[in-house]
């Protein structure tokens, strides 16, 4: 297993093993490659028990980020979306990770899930937002809200994300998905 480097990923872009819609090379970093907030949230039911071995998924509320913005209050927590989809083969694997500029402000864009599995395919990627710091924070589409980290396995997987998947080929912002989730 390796990390790819900036170069490593413009060469498996090209080459067509990865695939990223819309592509900036400016979004390539040394080890990386930055990722944008898109244009959809989806705000979870306040008060809500979710019973997580139960049959009833949560409820939500989707709203699109204004012009303005989105102020994402102390301790909220809500999904946002890349505007880029992604798909990798069955021999490369991603992590997510947040930045630090972000990061030194108390916003986490995961939550616990981020790993991409190979085969993820032609899906965007769901952001798990939270507001751990002092201060509100105004949320823009379009701004890099995270980055990518590439690495290729030893071998193929012998199954993708995109076969066993309960969020495979994601279009757009999907919340959870509990009922016959076990």
């Amino acid at each position: 297993m390796s990390f790819l480097v900036d170069h490593q990923i413009k060469k498996a872009i090209e080459d067509g093993e990865i695939k990223i819609d819309p592509f900036d090379p400016k979004h390539l970093a040394p080890a990386g490659y930055y990722v944008t907030l898109g244009k959809d949230l989806l705000i979870p039911k306040k008060g809500e028990t979710i019973d997580i071995g139960g049959d009833r998924n949560p409820e939500y509320r989707k709203v699109q980020i204004s012009q303005k913005g989105h102020t994402l209050k102390q301790q909220d927590f809500i999904l946002g979306e890349t505007e880029e989809i992604l798909t990798i083969p069955y021999n490369y694997a991603v992590f997510i990770d947040g930045r630090s500029s972000l990061a030194r402000l108390g916003l986490e864009i995961h939550q616990t899930a981020s790993f991409i599995f190979p085969g993820h395919t032609e899906s965007i990627i769901t952001l798990e937002i939270k507001n751990s710091g002092n201060s509100n924070i105004v949320l823009r589409s379009g701004v890099q809200i995270a980055k990518l980290i590439f690495f290729r396995t030893d071998e193929f997987a012998t199954k993708g994300y995109k076969d066993i998947g309960d969020y495979a080929y994601q279009p757009d912002i999907t919340g959870a998905k509990i009922k016959n989730n076990h």
